[in-house]
């Protein structure tokens, strides 16, 4: 159960967000409030335990500010959510510099607006907060907030002036390339895809690169638009995606926007490239989870797989190709080869049955696949695992 207090010096601002929802069955308790930073802090020290504070910008006797530079010294810090107007620029870059973890717009808070805030922010916390932790820590996190928010096209106008405001590292102009894996990806391979897409670019290009909460990757590749930059952006994608999938066994497909001049392009060239993922790995996705239900069949073809998606042979074989990075065949050969190494793993079946079992109904051919796939003999992968 997460503790939270709310400082605004207006009553009905702190009723109404305490009433817009059963907070208890949602995970939140409402355990204090205060109408200006001098209570907020009176309080803080009765109830050191307080995990979030949604904070007002303007208020009598001790504005929030004031409120974030008196509780700087102090060994633990709650997460802190800013309630702000949309022209209060000055006060939220001042509230990021001094260590909040979000901001809000007052004007477009409803419940499913500040549950959604909570819950996010719910997820950065640790039950000890280190004052510490703020610096280039803190900077980080503004960045990523702000460059989501631009992007989601949440508090635009603001989000967009603060980022202005800030060192960014957003080259402009530039192109988004948007990554997204067509497979189900744990928390930490996540991280571990964005540290080598991190290392990929600073070898490869200018940019910069940024997870987002949906697991998804955006880049932002320098373009200049007297050159002929797609090229480049389409070869740096495909060699990603190659490395990616070699390194990793993690299958990508990316989609490049059009040339963002500055900021205020970035929202709308990101939404027309986010329906790429939905327009077209809809089809992939359906491909996918057939050839999972049927790799087994010694007769499955590419056309039964067309038929299933309900497109033509051509179309389906193109877009498995440019959305995966390999081609149809490959992606059945490897989910064969993986069905094979488990069945190795797991049971004492022969190989001949082993073999029929993944879809070769030649036990020859079999083996010759599965040595091209994984540079050794089924017998030697079998010794290996069954010395």
């Amino acid at each position: 159960m997460y503790e939270i207090m709310i400082v605004d010096d207006e009553m009905l601002v702190r009723s109404a967000l305490k009433g817009m929802l059963d907070w208890e069955s949602e995970g939140f308790t409402f355990i204090a409030d205060a109408s200006n930073g001098e209570e907020a802090l009176s309080v803080l020290d009765e109830f050191p335990t307080v995990d979030i504070i949604l904070l007002d910008i303007y208020m009598p006797v001790m504005d929030g500010i004031r409120f974030l530079q008196k509780i700087q010294d102090r060994k633990r810090l709650p997460a802190i959510i800013v309630l702000s107007a949309n022209n209060n620029f000055l006060a939220v870059r001042e509230a990021f510099k001094l260590g909040i973890t979000d901001y809000l717009l007052k004007s477009e808070i409803d419940e499913q607006t500040l549950l959604a805030e909570l819950q996010k922010v719910s997820r950065t916390i640790t039950k000890v907060q280190d004052s510490t932790a703020h610096g280039n820590l803190q900077d980080q996190r503004m960045l990523k907030i702000l460059i989501e928010d631009t992007l989601y096209g949440r508090n635009t106008q603001l989000s967009i002036q603060l980022l202005e405001d800030t060192d960014h590292p957003l080259p402009l102009p530039c192109v988004i390339i948007l990554f997204w894996f067509t497979d189900e990806v744990e928390t930490q391979q996540l991280q571990m895809i964005l540290q080598q897409a991190q290392q990929y670019l600073q070898e490869q290009a200018r940019g910069y690169v940024q997870l987002l909460q949906n697991g998804q990757l955006i880049f932002f590749i320098a373009a200049d638009p007297d050159e002929h930059y797609l090229a480049e952006i389409d070869a740096f994608s495909r060699d990603l995606q190659d490395q990616l999938r070699i390194s990793m066994n993690i299958y990508a497909s990316f989609a490049v926007s059009a040339l963002c001049a500055g900021l205020p392009d970035i929202p709308q060239q990101f939404t027309l490239t986010h329906r790429v993922v939905h327009s077209e790995s809809r089809i992939i996705r359906r491909a996918k989870q057939f050839i999972q239900k049927a790799y087994a069949r010694s007769d499955l073809s590419l056309e039964d797989v067309s038929e299933h998606v309900e497109v033509s042979r051509t179309y389906l074989s193109a877009h498995f190709k440019k959305e995966c990075g390999i081609t149809f065949w490959e992606y059945v050969t490897l989910k064969r080869i993986e069905a094979a190494k488990q069945l190795i793993d797991e049971t004492n079946l022969k190989m001949y049955e082993i073999a029929d079992k993944v879809g070769y109904q030649n036990v020859e051919h079999f083996s010759r696949v599965f040595k091209k796939v994984t540079s050794t003999s089924p017998r030697s992968y079998s010794s290996r695992i069954r010395p």
